[in-house]
């Protein structure tokens, strides 16, 4: 229910409250032939992928089947504080609250506050403040043990476990590993189970924003918002290598991680066990832009659109146990320091026309090359992709208010994704199909 509760000395409190239930259910079933196993239990490697280089080595994947029911209660207002006063044309409060109960074992508690002001009709400021919950979805809970392969780094390889009196060494040491010890994960892959975990909480994010909208006119509008967020407690599911490298990097051998791998008499690795668990933080800032404006020309209409994002920082910690597992993903490919999407566009009665540019700005390929010398780097490599535009045109007539006629042109410049490993074909944000062409129609009954 929504509505007016009541009036104060502002104006009136416009409030909505209601309760909610629902219930999500997920099936996912591999062929029969990915869940084959034999009676004794190890898989039955009848395909590919599941075949391993010796039998007990075979994998296999079975149902993920799960379900669960959420009852909320929920709650928001908004309250006027000034109006019709000096420099506060209207001051508003809100808040929103939210409680949610799970039968998968946890209940949870989101809210939000904003403070509204605008100074006056032509400048507004806003500020929110904003806890939020993302639940484990069905796979991170109920997915069951899966077994596969993966090549791995084993940090107690002499190669790899450093100085003799590091923490790797040490620990190794007491797993019983010699200092010359040579593991052989190092030339084939190992056995990794997969699985999900009844135990997850829900990961839990802070939002803090700020911004300001300027209207000079009636078809301009101008905005401008500034956003730090963090999420912790995100759900995860550790590499196999981290779990190895947990293991043992500490000051002491950490149970953890020790006990999820499994080695044979002669030290080496069998079988390593992850699962979905809270343990990662993830955490942004950055600016957001966006206008709008229009202007009549002749008989119609010319309008631009500008959205942009500035990526001031982004930061991924996977296991926040260890405070120097911080990896900064600002300005890396997948994560640039700027995008915007501009967008020029005129109507006239039937007519419309739309050019739209989607800008990336340049990024850093790997940050794995971030500590090697330059001199040491491939010739003619500079470890950057150059910024990106794509321009799109878009053609459309509508006739007898009924049928829309539209063609259009996608990547109008042919422009090919970077010649780069991983981004040669395309994905992420580079086109990887060129110059595209289509025509349609719509039509109204």
């Amino acid at each position: 229910m929504n509505g007016d509760l009541m009036e104060n000395w502002a104006g009136t409190i416009a409030f909505a409250a209601g309760l909610e239930y629902r219930q999500e259910k997920s099936s996912d079933k591999p062929d029969p032939l990915l869940q084959a196993r034999d009676p004794d239990g190890v898989g039955s490697g009848l395909v590919g992928r599941t075949a391993g280089a010796t039998r007990e080595l075979n994998s296999y994947l079975l149902p993920t089947v799960g379900d669960y029911n959420v009852s909320e209660v929920y709650g928001e207002a908004i309250i006027p504080l000034v109006s019709d006063a000096t420099w506060i044309d209207a001051l508003d409060f809100e808040v929103a609250a939210r409680y949610s109960d799970y039968s998968s074992g946890f209940d949870t508690s989101t809210y939000k506050t904003a403070l509204n002001w605008a100074a006056t009709k032509e400048f507004r400021t806003r500020a929110t403040y904003s806890f939020a919950v993302r639940a484990p979805n069905i796979n991170e809970l109920y997915s069951p043990s899966q077994l596969g392969f993966s090549f791995v780094t084993d940090p107690c390889d002499a190669v790899n476990r450093g100085p003799s009196d590091s923490n790797v060494a040490t620990n190794c040491r007491a797993l019983g590993l010699p200092d010359n010890f040579s593991s052989d994960a190092q030339t084939s892959t190992r056995l990794v189970e997969f699985s999900g975990n009844q135990e997850l909480n829900p990961e839990e994010a802070e939002t803090f924003t700020f911004g300001f909208v300027i209207t000079p006119s009636a078809n301009v509008n101008i905005s401008i918002d500034y956003w730090d967020m963090e999420i912790t407690d995100a759900i995860t599911n550790f590499d196999p290598s981290d779990i190895l490298l947990n293991c043992v990097s500490g000051s002491s051998l950490d149970a953890d991680y020790c006990n999820r791998i499994n080695r044979d008499a002669n030290g080496q690795i069998t079988r390593i066990q992850t699962s979905s668990i809270n343990a990662s933080k993830f955490s942004a800032t950055g600016t957001d832009l966006e206008l709008q404006a229009y202007w009549p020309v002749y008989n119609g209409e010319l309008g631009v659109s500008v959205t942009g994002t500035y990526l001031d920082e982004r930061e991924f910690q996977q296991n926040t146990a260890d405070p120097d597992d911080v990896i900064s993903l600002a300005g890396l490919v997948g994560t640039p320091r700027f995008r915007s999407l501009i967008t020029t566009s005129y109507t006239e009665l039937n007519f419309g026309v739309h050019w739209t540019v989607n800008y990336i700005s340049e990024s850093t390929y790997t940050s794995a090359l971030r500590t090697i010398d330059q001199a040491e780097w491939p010739a003619g490599f500079d470890n950057k992709v150059e910024a990106y535009a794509y321009h799109n045109l878009n053609f459309s007539y509508t006739f007898d208010e009924t049928y829309n006629v539209y063609f259009g042109i996608d990547n109008v410049a042919d422009k090919a994704p970077p010649l780069l490993p991983g981004l040669n074909a395309g994905g992420l944000m580079y086109d990887g199909f060129g110059r595209q062409y289509y025509l349609g129609l719509q039509a109204k009954f």
